[in-house]
């Protein structure tokens, strides 16, 4: 989620290439693949539109999308310079371009733009956030003693089968990369799904909601800077915790989620292999670090048992479900981020925020 002027910062240092992707995502909303692999045919300067085919798209559902004034000209300028090996709209130095992940990193670091809060949708007002082994624990009335023991049954029987459906295996000490593909399998773990976009969670939660729906908030930087400090006053060492999170950082979190002393704590992280949803739905973990209490428990710990600024619960009454998804179905809303939709700038007002 971008504020217009982070928005303006970020395309003034974006490389040239790079700029009309972000226009077109920025404006119109649309998936990257669906970008990057556009190409001229589908591209109707003369009436304005993109039109893309069931086969262009995720969903398989064909759409046509009006265009901005900025993107039709941004295209109309793109129209001027072809390439003969191909008819891809979006090249660099002659060729498609294919991702921009380190470009769009390196802009967002040149334009002071952080990862702050994350977001997470809940149609039910009064339900509080649980872990999928949490809930499954309740649900089997198993111990909190005895939900580290299971875990860890859990995760080894799901190493021992795993080989057998995948190209890559992980690690075997690459904990938070295991417990991401047990959570993208369905298998229960101490993993919360978050996502980095506001839009994905308000979407997320008036999608099913009949009554009040809610969208949990916690500011990021907040929960990993004060998990760090409780774990490290517990003796642990948390060197990396702060920095960016690499490949050797796996061994690391193993040490720090499943050795003794077990810290009541819950801080933003994903591991170094992201799988499609992650990125496609801006997602993020919390992780909870002491799985034998509940992960509100886990969670107030950052706070001493306090209602804190950090953590906020955004109430969506049913006046405004309307007014919520109207401009998400209008952006072409389809579990990805869409800009700047009004109802955003009217939160503080309409909506209620109690932790």
């Amino acid at each position: 989620m971008l504020s217009e002027e982070e928005w303006t910062a970020l395309y003034g240092v974006a490389s040239p290439h790079v700029k009309p992707v972000l226009l077109v995502a920025y404006h119109l909303g649309q998936r990257l693949g669906e970008i990057v692999n556009l190409t001229r045919d589908r591209v109707d300067l003369h009436r304005g539109f993109i039109t893309l085919r069931g086969v262009d798209t995720k969903t398989k559902n064909p759409r046509r999308i009006p265009m901005t004034p900025g993107v039709r000209e941004a295209l109309a300028d793109l129209a001027k310079v072809r390439s003969l090996k191909t008819n891809r709209v979006f090249l660099y130095k002659g060729e498609p371009v294919k991702q921009i992940t380190r470009t769009f990193r390196t802009a967002k670091k040149a334009a002071g733009i952080k990862d702050c809060w994350v977001f997470r949708s809940a149609f039910l007002p009064n339900r509080q956030p649980k872990t999928s082994l949490e809930r499954c624990c309740d649900r089997l009335e198993i111990k909190p003693t005895r939900r580290r023991v299971i875990e860890e049954r859990m995760i080894r029987e799901f190493r021992q089968a795993y080989h057998q459906f995948a190209l890559h295996v992980p690690n075997r000490r690459s904990i938070l990369e295991w417990l991401s593909i047990m959570q993208h399998h369905g298998a229960p773990t101490r993993l919360l799904d978050f996502t980095y976009s506001a839009y994905v969670a308000a979407y997320l939660a008036v999608e099913q909601a009949e009554r009040d729906c809610v969208v949990w908030a916690i500011d990021g930087p907040w929960a990993l800077q004060r998990s760090q400090e409780l774990l490290r006053s517990a003796g642990k060492n948390t060197k990396r915790m702060l920095k960016p999170f690499m490949d050797e950082d796996e061994q690391a979190a193993q040490s720090l989620l499943m050795v003794r002393p077990y810290v009541p704590a819950a801080w933003p992280v994903n591991p170094f292999r992201l799988n499609e949803r992650l990125r496609v739905q801006q997602g993020a973990f919390l992780v909870q670090s002491d799985i034998s209490k509940s992960f509100r428990e886990n969670l107030m710990a950052l706070s001493g048992g306090r209602k804190s600024e950090y953590l906020i619960r955004i109430v969506i009454p049913p006046k405004m479900r309307f007014d919520v998804k109207e401009p998400v179905d209008n952006g072409h809303f389809e579990g990805r981020f869409v800009s700047r939709p009004g109802w955003i700038r009217a939160v503080p007002r309409d909506i209620s925020f109690t932790l």
